[in-house]
């Protein structure tokens, strides 16, 4: 399993990553993941570095590797529970935390859908002030037509399904 992080979300994890590594051979096991800040509070957003499916969780309780991948974990399993994947996740979940990696994130097409994301997730949290859960589901039912996805809830349908995912 490959956690891609950004410089902000290993400092706050006390991880020092590894170079960039190569995509992972199961696209389930490939994650990138973000801290950014929202009002005055931390929320960490890990996407999927295939299908660009995301989960945005409260950043606060994550302060080392364990905290954060436990953390991650459970708002993934309320995730895809949500956007009606929570049968199909079962082979997903118990894998995650086998053979862990973390490296830095350096795919300009995951970062900058991240970038997009997440100025999505503060309009959800802060103006509409939206669950955490809720930001996450409108974040993964967004169009991503500039680098041909239907969205990134269709694109993990499809990965979890056995599919190959539409890729740019």
């Amino acid at each position: 399993m490959i956690f891609r992080l950004t410089r902000r979300l290993a400092a706050k994890l006390g991880v020092e990553p590894v170079p960039s590594l190569p995509s992972a051979g199961n696209p389930l096991h490939d994650w990138t993941g973000h801290l950014f800040v929202a009002g005055s509070r931390q929320y960490i957003i890990v996407t999927n570095s295939v299908t660009l499916y995301s989960v945005v969780m409260h950043g606060g309780g994550c302060r080392n590797a364990g905290t954060f991948v436990g953390a991650f974990m459970g708002e993934l399993s309320g995730v895809l529970d949500r956007d009606g994947l929570g049968l199909l996740s079962s082979r997903l979940i118990p894998d995650l935390s086998k053979n862990l990696v973390f490296c830095r994130a350096s795919d300009r097409r995951v970062l900058g859908s991240i970038n997009d994301f997440v100025f999505g997730a503060k309009v959800y949290i802060i103006e509409a002030g939206l669950p955490l859960l809720e930001v996450s589901r409108r974040l993964n039912q967004t169009p991503m037509r500039l680098i041909k996805h239907s969205g990134p809830a269709d694109e993990m349908r499809k990965l979890l399904a056995g599919r190959t995912p539409d890729r740019s």
